[in-house]
C-alpha cells in the first residue's frame, strides 16, 4: 500500500500480506486448513423453522489487533526500533484455535517513525488496513464473498467432507487493542479528556463526583459511578454527530470566526481529537463502526498497564502489612505473605507461578499500583485470595477488604474461562457491579477510568458472543521481536516475510487443527502402559497408541505432575497427571491422561492418604483445567472459583 507522506514528500510504501492470497494459498497447500475453515466459515443460517436455507450463508466476522512493539531494550529513549504490529482473525473460529500460535494472521509491521510521517497518522493507517479487506475499488472483497479451493486431499479422509470449494463473505467486527492504541486509531482523548469513554455520551472525568451538576438532560455522571443504567451509550450515529459538529467548528477556525482556544475546549469537552482524516469520516464510517467496534480488553483493564487488579493487589498488601495488634506490633509483615506463596503449587505450563519479591514491587502510596506483569498479577491474585480465606477470615481482620478481593477473584476466574464466560454473563455483570461499589468505597484514591471501562466488557461479550483478550496476540509478539533484534535493512518487511512463513509452516501441520494433541507428537507406548490402556477398554487390538509428557488442550497446556479436574454428576473429580496418550482408531484420535485419582472429600478438598488413591484414565476432552492446589498433610485443596461448585 502507498500512503501520503505530506507536502513534496514521496509516498510511503508499506508491505502487507494479502489476506485473500494467504487464505487461498494455505487452502491449496493444506486440505486440513481448507476443511477447518470450511467447517466454521461455510455455515448455513438457521431460519425460525430450524431448517437450513441453502441460499443463505452466515457471514464471517473479522477482528483487527493493533499494538506498538519495542524489540530488545524496552527502556530505549527513542523509537528507532519500535514498530506497529497488526494482526487479524475471524472471531467465528473456535477460541482454542484463535489462542493458538496460528490463530492470528500477520497483516503488516509498520515502523513507528514511518507512522509519524504519514499525513493523517494512525487513523489513515487504520483506514488503509480496513481497505485491504473491504476496498473501494473493484476486486477481491470480503463483503462480496471470497472463494476458497481445496488442495490435494489425503488418501484417507476421516472428516468426510465432499465439497471441493466454498464461498464465504465477512464483515468487520471490532478492534482489539489497549487504551493507547484505541486513542490513536479513534482520536479519543481517553483519560485526558473531559469525557474519558468513547462509548458513553454522559460519563465525565477530570473532576470530582460532587462537582458534577445533579440536574440536566442527559444526566451527567462520573466515571466512578457503579450504576450502568445511568450511562447514555454512544451509537455510531451519535458519535458521528459529535465528529460532524467538530468538523463544522473546525471550518470556523479556518475562517478565523472561532478561536483555537475555544475549539480546543470543544475537543476537550467531547473527549475527541478532531482530524479530517478519521475513522468517523463518512467514507469509512460504515465499515469502521465506531464505537461498537471497540472491544475493551480485560487483560489491560484488569491485570496489566495499571489495571484495577494491580491497584487492588497493591492496596490490600499495604493494609495487610500495616495491620497491628493492641500493642502496635505488626501482625502480618510482607514476609509472611511471601512465605505463604511457597505452599501454593501452580500448573507447570500455566506460567503463573508468583516468583516476584513483594518488597521490591510494592508501592507504599494509596494511589499507586503494584509493579508486576499480567501473569504475575494473575498468580498473586490466587495466592492472596487463599491468604484471605485461610489467614484473614479466621482472624476476623480486614473484612471489607477481603470481601472486595474475593469478588475480584471470582471475576478473574470467570474471565479466564474464555468463551465459557459467555453462558455466565449475568453473573459477571453482578460481580462487576458489587466489586465496583466496594472498590470505590475502600480505595477512592486508586479509582481510574479503567474501573469504568471494565463495565463495558459484558456489553462487548453480549454484542459479539465471544470473549477476547490480548494474551494470545501479546504472545505472538515474541516471534517478531526475536527477528527484529537482528534485522536492520528493510526490517519490517523482513518481519512480515519470516513470520508469515513461520505461520504457514505451522498451518500445514494437521495437528494445528486439533483441540487436543500431544506435545511433542509422542513416542511408542511401552508394554506396561499398553496393558493398562487395554484393561481400561481404551486400546483395542487394531489400534495404535503414542504417549508424551505434555499435552495441548482446548483449555490450555498441561504437563506431567499437574492436578487435572473433571466434573462428574455436578461434582469435581481430581487427579495428578502421570502420562498422556493418543489412541488412533477407525474413528480418529482420542486423547487420555493417566492420573492418580484422589478421593473427594467434598467441595474442593481431596484425600491422597494411603488407600485413598487409584490409577485411572481421564479423557482430555473433559478436563476443565490444570488447577493450582496446596497440600495440608494428606489433604489436597484445589484452588478454584467458588462459582465452579454452584
Amino acid at each position: 500500500m502507498e500512503l501520503d507522506g505530506g507536502d513534496q514528500a514521496p509516498a510511503i510504501r508499506i508491505d502487507y500480506a494479502c489476506p485473500f492470497a494467504l487464505l487461498w494459498w494455505l487452502c491449496t497447500l493444506s486440505v486440513h486448513f481448507y476443511r477447518f475453515f470450511e467447517r466454521y466459515l461455510a455455515r448455513l443460517s438457521q431460519p425460525s423453522d430450524g431448517q437450513p436455507d441453502p441460499l443463505t450463508r452466515m457471514r464471517g466476522r473479522v477482528a483487527l489487533y493493533w499494538d506498538e512493539v519495542v524489540p530488545g531494550n524496552n527502556l530505549r529513549p527513542d523509537k528507532g526500533r519500535a514498530y506497529i504490529a497488526v494482526y487479524w482473525t475471524f472471531i467465528d473460529l473456535p477460541m482454542w484455535f484463535i489462542n493458538s500460535a496460528i490463530g492470528w494472521f500477520s497483516l503488516c509491521y509498520v515502523p513507528v517513525r514511518t507512522e509519524e510521517n504519514i499525513r493523517g497518522g494512525v487513523p489513515l493507517l487504520n483506514e488503509a488496513f480496513l481497505r485491504v479487506f473491504w476496498p473501494e475499488v473493484e476486486g477481491l472483497n470480503f463483503a462480496n464473498g471470497v472463494r476458497l479451493i481445496e488442495g490435494q486431499a489425503p488418501p484417507a479422509d476421516p472428516l468426510g467432507f465432499q465439497s471441493r470449494s466454498f464461498t464465504f463473505a465477512a464483515d468487520f467486527a471490532f478492534f482489539l487493542a489497549d487504551e493507547a492504541a484505541f486513542k490513536k486509531l479513534s482520536g479519543a482523548k481517553g483519560a485526558s479528556g473531559s469525557k474519558p469513554c468513547l462509548c458513553c455520551q454522559n460519563v465525565l472525568g477530570r473532576c470530582q463526583p460532587h462537582e458534577i451538576p445533579a440536574d440536566g438532560a442527559p444526566r451527567l455522571v462520573h466515571f466512578s459511578t457503579p450504576d450502568v443504567d445511568t450511562f447514555a451509550p454512544h451509537t455510531p450515529e451519535t458519535l458521528a454527530q459529535v465528529w460532524g459538529h467538530l468538523a463544522g467548528q473546525a471550518l470556523l477556525v479556518n475562517r478565523r470566526e472561532l478561536s483555537k482556544a475555544a475549539f480546543n475546549l470543544l475537543q476537550q469537552s467531547a473527549g475527541l481529537h478532531f482530524s479530517i482524516v478519521s475513522l468517523l469520516h463518512p467514507r469509512i464510517r460504515e465499515i469502521a463502526n465506531l464505537p461498537h467496534s471497540i472491544y475493551w480488553d480485560w487483560m489491560h483493564c484488569l491485570v496489566a498497564s495499571g489495571g484495577v487488579a494491580q491497584y487492588e493487589l497493591n492496596q490490600l498488601l499495604r493494609r495487610i502489612a500495616d495491620e497491628r495488634d493492641e500493642r502496635g506490633k505488626r501482625v502480618m509483615p510482607l514476609d509472611m505473605v511471601q512465605n505463604f506463596a511457597k505452599y501454593v503449587v501452580f500448573p507447570k505450563e500455566g506460567g503463573f507461578a508468583p516468583k516476584l519479591i513483594l518488597a521490591d514491587r510494592l508501592r507504599d502510596k494509596p494511589n499507586k499500583h503494584i509493579k508486576a506483569f499480567a501473569a504475575e498479577v494473575l498468580g498473586w491474585s490466587v495466592v492472596l485470595g487463599l491468604f484471605c480465606d485461610m489467614i484473614l477470615v479466621p482472624a476476623g481482620r480486614l473484612r471489607a477488604e477481603v470481601e472486595c478481593f474475593t469478588l475480584l477473584g471470582r471475576i478473574i476466574y470467570l474471565l479466564r474461562l474464555g468463551n465459557g464466560c459467555v453462558a455466565r454473563l449475568r453473573l459477571l455483570r453482578t460481580l462487576l457491579h458489587e466489586h465496583h461499589v466496594r472498590y470505590i468505597a475502600l480505595y477512592p484514591e486508586a479509582v481510574t477510568p479503567k474501573v469504568h471501562w471494565l463495565r463495558h466488557i459484558p456489553d462487548c461479550i453480549e454484542r459479539w458472543g465471544v470473549l477476547f483478550a490480548c494474551f494470545a496476540t501479546e504472545r505472538k509478539h515474541r516471534a517478531s521481536k526475536r527477528i527484529a533484534t537482528f534485522a536492520f535493512r528493510m526490517w519490517c518487511s523482513t518481519l512480515l516475510r519470516r513470520t508469515t512463513r513461520m505461520h504457514m509452516e505451522k498451518a500445514l501441520l494437521p495437528s494445528s487443527f486439533q483441540p487436543e494433541r500431544l506435545e511433542p507428537a509422542g513416542k511408542p507406548v511401552p508394554a506396561k502402559f499398553q496393558s493398562l490402556l487395554a484393561s481400561a477398554g481404551i486400546l483395542g487390538q487394531a489400534q495404535l497408541a503414542r504417549m508424551a509428557a505434555r499435552a495441548h488442550l482446548s483449555v490450555g497446556n498441561v504437563a506431567r505432575g499437574d492436578l487435572l479436574g473433571v466434573m462428574v454428576a455436578g461434582e469435581l473429580r481430581a487427579g495428578f497427571a502421570a502420562q498422556f496418550f493418543a489412541v488412533t482408531g477407525t474413528a480418529g484420535e482420542e486423547f487420555f491422561a493417566l492420573v492418580q485419582k484422589l478421593r473427594p472429600l467434598g467441595g474442593n478438598r481431596f484425600s491422597r492418604a494411603a488407600g485413598h488413591t487409584e490409577q485411572g484414565f481421564m479423557p482430555l476432552q473433559a478436563v476443565l483445567h490444570a488447577f493450582p492446589y496446596f497440600v495440608m498433610g494428606t489433604e489436597v485443596c484445589v484452588v478454584a472459583g467458588i462459582d465452579e461448585f454452584t
